[in-house]
């Protein structure tokens, strides 16, 4: 996600799909994005992939922490709490 011209931007890891949220604080934008627009935000390393509603449901798992419930809506694991 990038902010351009004070709005918040979502742009898709997977395809060149972009989403300009209007929004210009970063928390209300993902809110936004995951919870009324359908995208996904996926932790990966020690960053974030983005994937828009179509790419969300056709993706497989990126990395192997993508399967342990690492997302807006799941729990983190346990195991990232003793790095």
């Amino acid at each position: 996600m990038k902010v351009i011209k004070g709005n918040v931007v979502a742009y898709c890891d997977r395809c060149p799909r972009s989403y300009n949220t209007g929004l210009k604080v970063f928390q209300q934008a993902v809110d936004l994005l995951s919870r009324a627009e359908g995208w996904e935000s996926v932790e990966h390393g020690r960053g974030w992939k983005n994937y828009c509603p179509t790419c969300s449901d056709e993706r497989g798992y990126d990395s192997e922490a993508d399967g342990i419930g690492i997302g807006f809506t799941q729990r983190r694991s346990i195991e990232d709490d003793w790095d």
